[in-house]
């Protein structure tokens, strides 16, 4: 109860509004300020979106990080989330992520999977 009370809490909800913050990034940044990268892209390829980022702000990569240092970092175990209070957070966060298929033109279908 105490977990579902936390993670259903209005602010924590509201910092996870991805529409309504994308929206205001586009309202005030033009697409050429903008560089959108997804943690699945992070972890699946992580120097790749490393470059991609350097690229994006005009750094070498190289200055960065050594190439191919795919160290992990924050790396905690994931935490159990019980079936009732996942299943409302995917309630709750499935017309956004559905908001962001469609609007970035990915396929984030995984993200309303159970684990």
């Amino acid at each position: 109860d105490r977990l579902m009370r936390a993670a259903l809490h209005p602010e924590r909800l509201l910092r996870g509004d991805y529409p309504m913050t994308v929206t205001n990034w586009e309202a005030h940044f033009p697409a050429a300020q903008r560089l959108t990268i997804f943690y699945d892209d992070v972890a699946a390829q992580p120097s790749a979106e490393l470059r991609r980022v350097a690229d994006f702000l005009g750094v070498d990569a190289a200055k960065l990080a050594a190439e191919g240092d795919d160290r992990r970092v924050n790396d905690a175990p994931a935490e159990h989330i019980p079936p009732a209070v996942r299943e409302r957070l995917r309630a709750h966060y499935e017309p956004q992520i559905r908001w962001l298929q469609e609007h970035f033109g990915r396929d984030l279908s995984g993200w309303l999977e159970p684990e």
